[in-house]
């Protein structure tokens, strides 16, 4: 007679552990190429490009790194059918997909323009649908297959059979678990980011750089810190402040670049004039287009905030199933 030390499946429920481990496989692939990415970087700026702006390799460095270890273990985690794993994955594939919207929107008011200096006529224009073409597929298609996946009825009741035991990504719903870990990564990014003494803080009118802006940079990377903290807890106050934030943030980016050409940005960040002149080239930040933006990322963002209201009890008692009056 043979054993096995699988977890009964219930009635109705399809088994996907097949298909959780192949994903996982594909994911520990993607992680592998990552990887791979950092050692090309580290190879060309040595051998190739060694006058390198340092503060961008070491940001693209951290980026390609950070995605390759997440990807191999969250990898890792599919195929053990772990249930934080999946939670982990849904959370990547959302954000990713939302980078990849965003992305789109961008290459396709760039690229014509870009392509139509290059390559005149249809040229330029059958270039342009190639590259959004493949765009398309590696940032919307790739991440729409892993959300359709991960969100299945059968997946999610395969993780949850293999793994019954509650982790921690099951604290909180996977909106405001998103919300945190962004907030908590891009705190944490910031320090990179401003480690080179070149932070520029838009503060209500006026560009702020040097000493003062890599200290704004670094409270409002604490801050974030904090607010990601209190939002995994369900803290409602946590929910308002970053509420509060975001409008102030936004509010005092949209009246700088109202004022202040977002061009300055580089300039005070010490980039070259040839690399200043191609950005203004590209048309996209001229005239008031970053302010309008920043206006608008500001008010979509504040709307998410009111959004994720629904997710927070009235109070922590509440939140644990006592009566606020015990």
């Amino acid at each position: 007679m043979s054993t096995s030390s699988a977890p009964p499946t219930p009635a109705g429920y399809k088994d996907r552990r097949a298909a959780c481990i192949a994903f996982g496989i594909t994911e520990i692939a993607m992680g592998a190429l990552c990887g791979l990415v950092v050692l090309l970087m580290l190879l060309t700026t040595s051998v190739v490009t060694p006058d390198t702006d340092p503060k961008a390799l070491i940001l693209g460095l951290s980026f390609y790194l950070l995605l390759a270890i997440g990807l191999v273990w969250l990898g890792v985690g599919s195929t053990l059918c772990r249930r934080w794993a999946r939670t982990l994955l849904l959370i990547l594939a959302w954000s990713w997909l939302a980078a990849g919207v965003t992305v789109i929107g961008l290459l396709a008011v760039i690229l014509p323009q870009t392509l139509a200096q290059l390559a005149p006529g249809a040229a330029g224009l059958v270039a342009a649908l190639v590259v959004l073409c493949i765009v398309g597929v590696f940032f919307v298609v790739v991440p729409g297959i892993m959300i359709l996946f991960y969100q299945g009825k059968n997946v999610q009741a395969t993780f949850e059979t293999r793994d019954p035991h509650p982790r921690w990504t099951d604290a909180c719903p996977l909106p405001v678990l998103t919300t945190a870990l962004w907030l908590a990564l891009g705190a944490v990014l910031v320090v990179p980011a401003v480690a080179d003494g070149r932070a520029v803080v838009p503060l209500f009118g006026q560009l702020v750089s040097g000493r003062p802006a890599t200290l704004l940079s670094l409270v409002g990377a604490g801050i974030s810190l904090w607010l990601a903290w209190g939002l995994g807890r369900l803290e409602r106050v946590a929910l308002w402040v970053s509420f509060a934030f975001t409008l102030i943030a936004s509010v005092s980016a949209t009246v700088t670049f109202a004022r202040v050409d977002f061009l300055e940005v580089y300039r005070l960040m010490g980039y070259p004039p040839e690399q200043i002149e191609a950005v203004r080239q590209l048309g996209l930040f001229g005239g008031q287009t970053m302010a309008w933006l920043m206006a608008v990322l500001g008010a979509a963002t504040c709307a998410f905030f009111i959004w994720l209201k629904k997710y927070f009890p009235a109070s922590r008692s509440l939140a644990t199933g006592q009566h606020p009056d015990n």
